[in-house]
């Protein structure tokens, strides 16, 4: 059988077209385009045959592009098809409309051509966002990079949005400390394959993470689940990590507070970081708290809570950073298990093992190509990838022409304006007071018309200021339950610092906790005396001096978790570097051989006593 030869598409189009529009005869068009004088004439007589020299499709083209819309329009709104769905949908078409087909029962089967004729539709694997996420559009995006270039500006921080250095994005993730394995070999046919946990089978154990825009990384700090931190811990991480706990091992405010002062704060001093620094975090309410908001004063760092629900499009750390740590981390627990095969992975041997992974994951280019996709730095809103926004477009890019006009159509105010003209709406205004008799039918026609316009605009604004203040209150409550946080702004934080006493005994005032521009999902300007002196309460009771012997001089903390009892307990930080940590117990061993020692010397002292008592006894007698 011969060779097949193709031919390329378009140019058979232009060849017919040439050929049709008697622009090109057919031997002239075909020494023009390299298409036989046959092929030609075959497509003009069978425009409708299809190219290839395989079964004809089920489907037409047509039907199959209707198919193709459908599959691209679903995934763009966040609901994607599964190919289950695209077999039921074409399965429930050929049952209603009958033709001939090869599948079974009307159901195309995995031999089915269709993504092969159409590549623009490809299987992936989806990431799954919560609803609230997918209700973030480009519009709020772009309201948010708004106001915090407004604040930028007004606070005099364009130095610091322009210097990579001075730019960080903190976050935490949680690592299982039993990772999924994958497919693994076993007999054929096998029904039930298993594989044994090499530690707890649900256990987590998170670890926060802080980066800068030129690709340098801060000290990353695990977080223990514990309320008192066991040696063997201490001594198993890198003594220039930094070590966290908490009742449930998860991110708290006392713990991030804690972090930002033994940890954050001293790497940059230690690096010779300018101050002040700018760090973007997301609005988890472990993150934004008013004792936080003192501290990051006085040590110069302002801090941005990231527009809600955006950590997927906003976040260096989710957008490049955590997806191949984690990867790393799965394949590093592998590469551990096949070392220590007589081990399980527990609390204790984690530390060396994710520090692995972090090594050999995390790279300065990825870092920096993260802010950048962020547009964080450079402080670019246009670098943002918006087809990531599911929720409602800010502006809407389809043309659409030759549309008729409805019946039922109306006219608003700014619609008349336009076609009467300024000049005249101008004089409306002027004569509102009182008409000239003077005027003619169509000027009294149109004016009447204005006072209607006129009068209907003010009282829809009036209608829509009041819808846009309810709406505002109860988007900030239903904040309040779907973040469990509010989202407070500069201003929010000057009004409540007033009702506030000082904390400490030399505490400047301050006025700005975090920075985080109004949106939809919340807002405390509202807050009442009440609320604000049961804050104020609170703080009081919350807050005191810190340990400077470890830690040196910050400020306040706030209070660690208290015996009810009366024994005092010297309780180590709920966030501290592992090398004080190590300190610390080496420290504590030091007080407890000192004390051994009295223990034994007062022994000894008892003893020498009771024999020069039984010495002297006899004397006596």
């Amino acid at each position: 059988m011969p060779k097949v030869k193709y031919y390329d598409k378009s140019n058979i189009n232009r060849a017919v077209q040439d050929v049709i529009n008697k622009v090109e005869s057919y031997r002239s068009a075909e020494l023009k385009y390299g298409v036989p004088k046959s092929t030609i004439e075959f497509k003009i007589k069978h425009p409708d045959h299809k190219n290839t020299c395989d079964p004809s499709p089920v489907l037409n083209e047509e039907e199959e592009m209707i198919l193709v819309n459908w599959i691209l329009e679903t995934a763009r709104k966040g609901f994607p098809k599964k190919a289950n769905d695209l077999k039921s949908s074409v399965q429930n078409f050929l049952s209603d409309h009958p033709r001939k087909n090869p599948f079974n029962n009307n159901r195309p089967g995995d031999a089915w051509a269709f993504l092969k004729r159409h590549p623009e539709s490809v299987e992936r694997s989806s990431e799954s966002v919560s609803a609230a996420s997918a209700c973030v559009s480009e519009k709020d995006i772009r309201l948010w990079f708004s106001e915090l270039e407004t604040y930028i500006k007004g606070n005099d921080l364009e130095d610091v949005i322009s210097d990579p250095t001075r730019i960080y994005n903190a976050d935490e993730t949680g690592f299982e400390v039993s990772p999924s394995t994958g497919k693994v070999f076993a007999k054929r046919g096998a029904k039930n394959v298993y594989t044994i946990d090499r530690g707890a089978a649900k256990e987590n154990i998170t670890v926060i993470f802080a980066f800068s825009a030129n690709g340098e990384i801060g000290v990353p700090m695990i977080i223990y689940p514990y309320v008192r931190f066991p040696e063997k811990i201490a001594k198993s991480v890198n003594p220039e990590w930094g070590i966290g706990r908490s009742p449930k091992g998860w991110m708290t405010s006392e713990t991030f507070y804690e972090y930002i002062v033994n940890v954050f704060h001293p790497h940059l001093v230690k690096h010779n970081i300018k101050f002040p620094v700018i760090l973007f975090l997301d609005g988890h309410k472990s993150h934004l708290n008013y004792s936080l908001s003192l501290l990051c004063k006085r040590l110069q760092i302002e801090i941005f809570a990231l527009y809600p629900n955006s950590t997927r499009i906003l976040q260096p750390c989710d957008v490049a950073a955590f997806r191949p740590l984690k990867q790393a981390w799965r394949r590093t627990v592998r590469e551990w298990e096949e070392e220590h095969p007589s081990e399980l992975l527990n609390k204790v041997n984690f530390a060396p093992v994710v520090e692995k992974a972090f090594e050999s994951s995390i790279k300065p280019e990825t870092l920096v190509n993260g802010f950048k996709a962020c547009g964080l730095f450079p402080f670019n809103k246009n670098a943002i990838a918006y087809t990531k926004c599911l929720g409602a477009k800010g502006t809407n890019h389809t043309i659409i022409q030759d549309v008729p006009l409805l019946q039922n159509q109306t006219m608003d105010y700014k619609t008349f304006v336009q076609i009467v003209g300024q000049e005249r709406i101008n004089k409306f205004e002027i004569l509102s007071q009182q008409v000239p008799e003077i005027c003619n039918d169509d000027f009294m026609s149109l004016f009447k018309l204005w006072q209607y316009f006129h009068r209907t605009s003010n009282q829809n604004k009036v209608h829509s200021d009041l819808i846009s203040e309810t709406h505002s209150e109860a988007n900030g409550s239903s904040s309040d339950m779907q973040e469990g946080l509010p989202i407070v702004n500069q201003d929010t934080i000057e009004k409540t610092h007033h009702q506030l006493p000082p904390v400490g005994r030399n505490e400047a005032t301050v006025d700005v906790l975090v920075h985080a521009p109004r949106s939809p999902l919340g807002d405390l300007q509202n807050l009442d005396t009440a609320t604000a002196s049961s804050m104020t309460q609170r703080m009081s009771n919350s807050v005191r001096p810190i340990n400077s012997e470890l830690f040196g001089q910050y400020f306040t903390i706030p209070e660690s978790p208290r015996r009810k009892g009366k024994r005092n307990v010297e309780r180590i930080p709920f966030a501290i570097t592992s090398k004080k940590c190590q300190e610390f117990f080496e420290k504590k061993q030091q007080i407890i051989e000192r004390e051994e020692k009295e223990k034994e010397e007062r022994k000894r002292k008892r003893e020498e006593k009771a024999n020069l008592k039984k010495i002297l006894k006899p004397n006596h007698k």
